[in-house]
């Protein structure tokens, strides 16, 4: 009986010890992914910031744009004041 209760104990213990060095590892792996969840979240916001200056510059610049194009298709077409409705009414 005491040579079965000392097998009993030592396969335990033996499981114990590869359960810990599991753990360990699962336990380093998560580091390391924590560190790459971090550098992931860094570079979404730089990448949201640049996006953020897009749009500004967009909505800066293309109103502008969309009139400039607008007058230099109107002056190209040398219409008269008669035909302004027209271009008025027309969609592009």
């Amino acid at each position: 009986m005491v040579l079965i209760n000392f097998l009993y104990v030592q396969v335990y213990n033996y499981i114990a010890q590869k359960d810990a060095r599991i753990n360990q590892k699962l336990s380093e792996y998560s580091t390391e992914l924590a560190a790459d969840s971090r550098e992931i979240a860094a570079a979404a916001k730089r990448d949201s910031s640049a996006m953020k200056g897009i749009a500004f510059l967009t909505m800066v610049f293309l109103p502008g744009t969309y009139t400039a194009v607008r007058f230099t298709y109107l002056l190209k077409m040398k219409i008269g004041p008669h035909d302004a409705d027209f271009f008025r009414n027309a969609s592009f």
